[in-house]
């Protein structure tokens, strides 16, 4: 599994991106069909051909004067490799039951530390995929 996050909007009232280095394979286009919404909030999409689920919170930017102003965007990405190897045995990753899985709430991961150097645009990749228990 390849997973990868992308930080990007108004930072400190500049406007400015942030990316882990290994990204899952994702076309632009693709990657704008979560990426093109603005409006505030969280939102979740899975491409099932590339198997990469992929999660967009949205919150506003506070601007270096305090005001508020502009959008931060936290991108996530899980990628799924199509077989897994464990103690000899061969398993198929099954998108129709991950699919199932989905109507449970997802952890968001929270938003990584950003790079004190400020030529520095890489951040770590996002922790595991992690799912509330079901009420």
């Amino acid at each position: 599994m390849k997973s990868g996050q992308i930080i990007k909007g108004k930072i400190d009232g500049v406007q400015k991106r942030y990316q882990s280095l290994d990204l899952p394979q994702i076309t632009e286009t693709r990657l704008s069909e979560l990426t093109d919404n603005s409006q505030l909030g969280t939102f979740y999409r899975f491409w099932i051909a590339e198997r990469i689920f992929g999660g967009m919170r949205v919150t506003e930017a506070i601007n270096s004067d305090g005001r508020p102003g502009g959008v931060v965007k936290h991108i996530i990405l899980y990628q799924y490799d199509r077989t897994t190897t464990l103690d000899g045995e061969q398993y198929l990753f099954d998108s129709e039951e991950f699919i199932a899985k989905l109507p449970r709430r997802f952890k968001f991961p929270p938003m990584p530390e950003l790079p004190e150097d400020k030529d520095s645009r890489i951040i770590s990749p996002p922790s595991p995929l992690e799912w509330e228990a079901p009420t």
